[in-house]
């Protein structure tokens, strides 16, 4: 298993941002995409999310998570910034 950490600065609220992370862990979770994620708050405006997934997926969850596209829709369009701090694989 591999997990990355991300550096996020959302544009929107803390509920906003947290309940869209929410979202995007249960239809990604649902599809197969990652196996855990969280969502740790630093400071004000900035959080830390830990996303864990099977070695198999990781260009996609790479894709998806570390995206420069600035769609709405995506993580991107509601950050400020993204910045991947760690990918890591998981030592049992």
């Amino acid at each position: 298993m591999s997990v990355i950490f991300l550096e996020f600065r959302p544009l929107c609220s803390e509920k906003e941002f947290s309940q869209y992370w929410r979202s995007l862990r249960n239809r990604h979770k649902k599809e197969g995409l990652i196996m855990q994620s969280d969502l740790f708050k630093v400071r004000e405006g900035l959080f830390l999310g830990q996303v864990e997934f099977e070695n198999t997926q990781r260009s996609n969850v790479l894709s998806y998570y570390d995206s420069k596209e600035s769609k709405s829709d995506t993580l991107q369009g509601m950050c400020k910034s993204i910045r991947m701090i760690y990918t890591a694989i998981r030592v049992q």
